[in-house]
């Protein structure tokens, strides 16, 4: 690995085009001064319903003379909070999952590295006496750091490893009578693999994939195995022809085709939206119930 100023402007470069999930807010804050010559360092928070419900700090160091502590020449740091529900609160095995995520996220999205340490700790707070109705909250904090010793070119693969729980409670009222609750936990992951060949870049992904299963979704064999792939997608892109401009045929692969079919027939026959009955919450439809037995739309 190259030392200097011009390695760390290229690791800020490769840190720079990293393209976050849409629903954190990221923010390049002030970095530490005293601890390397080059600093910088990341914001994010995610806010939900004027809620701030995660937040996070990305720092990255370089002293082109190399730190003994470091083994190297770079040195990532990161803070991660987040809230949690009164259940995942009390369990004992907390720390242990929550370092365990993040270890699995390095491994299958992050660059190489070494001194790997940190620290995961549980806030809870319990009321008692005149406030015992209270639910039990609470927090978890997790620290970290570490030394990449790839290129500096991929040290914006130290920022795309991640994954995150969500977890939402929904009410719903309608002027017809409609009332109900719902409780969704939905955990989201992603892997993203970026290419690089003189100035030209290619990406790809998992793609954001937020739904309600469980731990099983972290599996880190699995999650190996889509790295490589979207990797090797990656880097093929690089020496792919250039999609041609003119006018030819489209072939939709079966699942691109389900797809279709489900939002641009199966949205629009959905009754909530042909009757109007929930429009605010689920959308119109182009359907009207007299069109039922006689609408015809696409080709013969």
């Amino acid at each position: 690995m190259t030392t200097g100023a011009a390695s760390f402007d290229r690791a800020l470069a490769s840190l720079r085009a990293v393209r976050f999930r849409p629903e954190l807010s990221i923010d390049e804050g002030p970095a530490p001064q005293r601890l390397a010559p080059h600093a910088v360092a990341l914001t994010a928070e995610f806010v939900e319903d004027d809620e701030e419900l995660a937040s996070g700090r990305f720092v990255l160091l370089h002293d082109p003379e190399g730190v003994d502590a470091w083994e190297g020449h770079f040195r990532a740091v990161v803070f991660i909070r987040a809230t949690l529900e009164p259940d995942l609160a009390t369990d004992p095995l907390l720390t242990g999952v929550a370092w365990a995520w993040l270890l699995e996220s390095l491994e299958a999205e992050g660059g190489p590295r070494t001194a790997l340490g940190g620290t995961v700790t549980r806030v809870m707070s319990e009321s008692f006496g005149a406030l015992g109705e209270r639910d039990v909250t609470g927090s978890i904090e997790i620290r970290a750091s570490w030394t990449p010793v790839g290129d500096p070119d991929d040290v914006g693969l130290e920022a795309q490893a991640w994954a995150m729980i969500t977890q939402t409670d929904v009410e719903f009222s309608s002027t017809s009578g409609a009332h109900w609750q719902q409780h969704f936990e939905i955990l989201s992951r992603d892997l993203i693999a970026t290419a690089k060949d003189g100035q030209e870049l290619q990406r790809r992904s998992l793609g954001m994939q937020g739904r309600q299963w469980g731990a099983e979704a972290l599996n880190l064999e699995e999650l190996r195995i889509q790295a490589k792939r979207i990797r090797q997608e990656a880097v093929e892109l690089l020496s792919a022809e250039n999609c041609p401009t003119e006018q030819t045929d489209l072939i939709l692969m079966p699942d691109q085709l389900y797809l279709q079919v489900h939002e641009s027939i199966g949205h629009p026959l959905e009754l909530d939206r042909i009757l109007g009955d929930e429009r605010n919450y689920a959308g119109w439809s182009f359907v009207s119930p007299e069109d039922f037995g006689k609408l015809k739309w696409g080709p013969e």
